[in-house]
């Protein structure tokens, strides 16, 4: 059993014995229109994966979309692109298309505000602007210190984007020679987004700690609302019942040589993953 899978099972049965029902009226709606209900934790989450040790953000209970969830991350932190054809047509990625707007893109949301987002570091004796991920990379090289956060939260364009992200926000530490992140993350469709958004960032610290040269330390996910959908009870129930396989299942990433921008899919592989049968999922809830 790898370490998601624990959090995993153990999250997907508290939402059924102690998840309680919305309150209000939920936002999200089915393609008829008619709008779907859900159950929340009451308490937040945290869930730590020591990285330097092995532990892993693959499930095994049912098979994680690796691949595509580090194609969304390279969409969103190394394109800093918020055009959905991008991502269908460089990545073949298309669980994005339903929030695409009649321009083909999500608004000023994910890579827009990596993109658009800059603050001014002194170069060269010159105050220069930065995105977000050039600020980043260039502090962890040049000047770490303990305010180093990219954010996607953005009132002020609230009303420009499709969709309000949810893993808005990553906090990097640097702590000896190892580099730490911890994603926030305010809302969580446990079962069929979280798995993505693990193994995403996971990818993402990896890339990150490559390119400054720090080694890879802890992976810190902070969850503030994790909630169930109402026409996901039963593959709840069916992951609970299933037993976790006995992989190490380790995300690694090969890219000798290779600067964060240069990056690609190819350069990440997975080793001892053999997952049990995908599970299938009702629509998703917009």
């Amino acid at each position: 059993m790898t370490k998601a899978d624990t959090y995993y099972i153990q999250t997907a049965k508290e939402l059924l014995e102690t998840g309680v029902p919305n309150s209000y009226k939920a936002r999200t709606t089915l393609s008829d229109g008619s709008t779907i209900n859900f159950r929340s934790l009451p308490d937040v989450k945290l869930f730590t994966y020591d990285i330097a040790n092995g532990d892993s953000t693959l499930l095994t209970v049912r098979r994680s979309p690796w691949k595509s969830a580090i194609k969304e991350i390279l969409w969103i932190y190394r394109d800093r692109s918020n055009k959905v054809d991008d991502l269908e047509n460089k990545y073949g990625v298309k669980w994005w298309r339903p929030w695409a707007n009649e321009r083909g893109n999500i608004g000023k949301s994910y890579g827009w505000q990596i993109q658009n987002r800059y603050r001014r570091v002194e170069i060269d004796g010159k105050m220069t602007p930065l995105n977000q991920m050039d600020w980043l990379l260039w502090k962890l090289k040049n000047s770490p210190d303990r305010r180093m956060i990219m954010s996607m939260f953005d009132p002020e364009k609230e009303k420009f984007k499709e969709l309000q992200e949810c893993a808005y926000e990553t906090i990097w530490r640097v702590v000896g020679d190892e580099l730490h992140m911890t994603l926030v993350q305010r809302s969580a469709d446990t079962l069929v987004g979280l798995p993505s958004n693990i193994v995403g960032y996971h990818a993402l610290l990896l890339m990150v700690a490559h390119e400054t040269g720090y080694k890879v330390g802890k992976f810190n996910h902070f969850v503030s609302d994790a909630h169930l959908y109402d026409n996901q009870v039963e593959q709840a129930e069916l992951i609970i019942s299933r037993t976790a396989n006995n992989n190490k299942a380790l995300l690694q990433l090969n890219a000798t040589g290779k600067r964060f921008y240069d990056i690609t899919i190819d350069d990440f592989e997975v080793k001892d993953y053999s997952p049990q049968e995908q599970i299938k999922f009702g629509e998703l809830a917009l």
